[in-house]
């Protein structure tokens, strides 16, 4: 395959790099800025999850609802009529 070739001029400036050491309140500071410029940011977060929950069980509910079968409608049976014909005579 093709190699990429390492440049010896930018592997020394990286080996003698070193990054800014920041305190540990440099965090928590662009953290509150954050926090201060998006203040809505963290309620939508927040309100997210509960609404797609319900929106996930309303949606199961109405798919149990829609899916299940319609129950069968009884009727009482109603007692049989019984009638005697005689011969020649009609009902």
């Amino acid at each position: 395959m093709n190699e990429p070739r390492r440049d010896p001029e930018l592997d020394w400036i990286r080996s003698e790099w070193q990054s800014a050491h920041l305190p540990p309140s440099a965090d928590a500071a662009v953290l509150a800025a954050y926090r201060r410029r998006f203040p809505a940011a963290r309620q939508v977060r927040r309100l997210w999850l509960p609404l797609a929950a319900a929106a996930f069980v309303t949606l199961v509910a109405v798919a149990l609802v829609r899916v299940r079968p319609a129950e069968p409608e009884y009727r009482p049976v109603a007692q049989p009529r019984i009638v005697v014909l005689s011969q020649g005579e009609r009902p």
